[in-house]
């Protein structure tokens, strides 16, 4: 996610000039072609299928599908404020959305029909985590706040905890969901146990600059994070000591997101592009993939065939990581075929082969 609500940022002046006057201009347009009006923060795939979710700054979640990219499936889910956020249930049936009404709305996959929602006291919901169990969904707060709801009722089971001194900018669930990671632009990132106590495991002084992103491994043995000082860094999860630094990108990264075997771990910036690393060398394995704009959001599919982008230029790009088959390996990573291209008015389909 890029850096939001940042006043010294060109993208945080832009979503609060923007939100000054959204409400109002938009309620009366619920009705659009199935394209965006305005840029997407947002992406994750839905556990089973072939269909990604899209969360924009036009205040609407849209699914499509990364088979027919001539139009988007089913209606758009008005959430009426720009989204920042979207989690999608492990039964593929159910998405909860976030914005900067400060509400998480729940939603029907199927029908787009609203389910429930709840305003979360924050300013603004701009990061979503849902636990492996789907019992449990976290937010984190503009102020360093981290609280845990029962996304069933909307109730607050646990918060707000003070874990960071600034915005906390990602949160993400361990693996077997024993623990939670925060990164802040406070420059740190912090693990803190899933349960009563909430005990803090590690605390690390992680980059130079503020912290964008941060994912697990598969194993949940390391962290991975992006930040404003261009870098991917790697964390021993347990210890807190830095593994590697990995340089290439120009301006912030935005997001991290790993494969789901782990063996490569993807990298989007505000520089445009799009990078894979190995990590098992830290190097990076595959050509970068440049973007046509900023890249603020970054989902791959469960099966690891689809990684799909998204931004300022309001399209969701999606590449064909792999055919389906083996899982992606690091000395398996793709290569841009330039030949298979197919640009239409919201997805693009850009085609990799495999080495």
């Amino acid at each position: 996610m890029p850096l939001l609500g940042t006043p010294g940022s060109a993208v945080g002046r832009r979503r609060h000039l923007f939100n000054r006057w959204f409400s109002k201009r938009t309620v009366a347009r619920q009705v659009r072609p199935s394209n965006h009006i305005n840029g997407i923060w947002t992406l994750a795939f839905v556990p089973g299928s072939d269909l990604v979710v899209s969360g924009s700054h036009d205040g609407t979640c849209r699914v499509w599908s990364t088979q027919d990219s001539s139009k988007m499936v089913g209606d758009s889910m008005f959430h009426g404020w720009p989204v920042y956020a979207v989690v999608i249930f492990a039964d593929g049936r159910t998405i909860a959305s976030g914005g900067s009404d400060g509400k998480i709305v729940v939603w029907d996959l199927q029908s787009g029909r609203r389910v429930r929602g709840w305003s979360t006291g924050q300013r603004s919901v701009d990061l979503l985590s849902l636990s492996p169990d789907g019992k449990l969904l976290v937010t984190g707060s503009d102020r360093g706040m981290l609280n845990i709801w029962n996304p069933s009722t909307g109730k607050l089971i646990t918060g707000p905890l003070k874990l960071h001194t600034a915005s906390i900018r990602s949160v993400s669930f361990s693996p077997d969901g024993s623990k939670i990671a925060t990164a802040s632009f406070d420059k740190t990132i912090r693990v803190v146990r899933n349960h009563p106590g909430h005990e803090t495991v590690v605390a690390l002084e992680a980059h130079d600059r503020p912290v964008t992103s941060v994912a697990w491994s598969v194993d949940g043995q390391r962290l991975v994070s992006g930040s404003v000082d261009t870098t991917v860094k790697f964390f021993n999860s347990s210890t807190g000591s830095l593994l590697a630094t990995c340089h290439g990108h120009t301006n912030t990264v935005t997001c991290i997101v790993v494969s789901p075997n782990g063996e490569v771990v993807m990298s989007a910036s505000e520089d445009t592009t799009v990078r894979l690393w190995s990590t098992s060398t830290f190097q990076q394995v595959a050509m970068t993939r440049r973007h046509p704009c900023r890249v603020w959001s970054l989902a791959l599919s469960p099966d690891g065939c689809y990684l799909a982008g998204a931004g300022s230029d309001r399209r969701v790009h999606i590449w064909v990581v792999r055919r389906r088959g083996p899982p992606l390996i690091a000395n398996e990573v793709c290569r841009l075929s330039p030949r298979e291209q197919i640009s239409v008015a919201v997805v693009s389909f850009c085609r990799y082969t495999t080495s």
